[in-house]
Formats: structure tokens, sequence, C-alpha cells
């Protein structure tokens, strides 16, 4: 995770950099805590389970810059495997060349895989 947060640090700079030239304010709002009602003393702690943090920048870095950045990083991984996916069926018609020192077998073998992708 250092990467990411030396990367939300940077952001964060630069964001408040484009603030203070636009004359914004660039401070994070506080956010209320909500607290768990209490039915009984004894389950009190296991109400509340993971506290939330009190600062707002690390509750802006948890609940968005993370979350986006875990699905922008998904994303990417998805596309690229299809991408290498859709290379290995096509590998056969990119090396024609190649395909007379192939085996009749693995040539069926491929042609098919292209096929019934």
């Amino acid at each position: 995770m250092m990467m990411t947060a030396e990367s939300f640090n940077r952001l964060i700079v630069s964001a408040k950099k484009i603030a203070q030239d636009l004359e914004i304010d660039c401070t994070f709002p506080l956010v209320r805590k909500r607290k768990a009602p209490k039915i009984f003393p004894s389950e009190q702690s296991t109400l509340t389970g993971i506290s939330a943090t009190d600062d707002p920048e690390e509750k802006y870095k948890l609940e968005f810059f993370f979350a986006i950045l875990k699905t922008t990083l998904d994303s990417i991984k998805e596309r690229f495997s299809l991408l290498q996916q859709h290379g290995e069926d096509f590998r056969i018609i990119r090396e024609l060349h190649a395909t007379k020192d192939l085996s009749d077998e693995i040539l069926l073998e491929s042609c098919k895989n292209l096929q019934t992708n």
C-alpha cells in the first residue's frame, strides 16, 4: 500500500494547490460519528463493529480514493486478461509463417480453439 499512500498524498498536495489558486477552502468537512443504539450494555462493543476514523482526510482516503483505485485496477486487470486471451486465441493467425513447422495435431487443435472462441 506504500505506492497508493504516496499517490494519495501527491493528489492531496495537488488538489490543495489548485484550491488555493482558485481561492477555495481546501479542508475536509468534519463528519459526525454515528452512535449505535444501546440495547444491552454487554452488546455495546459488538454493535459498533469496526470504528470509523475521526480524521476526515483518512475517511476520504479509505472510503473513496482506495475504492476508486481498486475498481480501476480490477477493470484494467480484466481488460488485459481478455486481451491476453484473445492474443492466445489468434496466435495461429499472427504466426502463419510458423504453421509449417507445427504438427498436424497442434495445428488442428489451434484451429478448433480459434473456431470455438
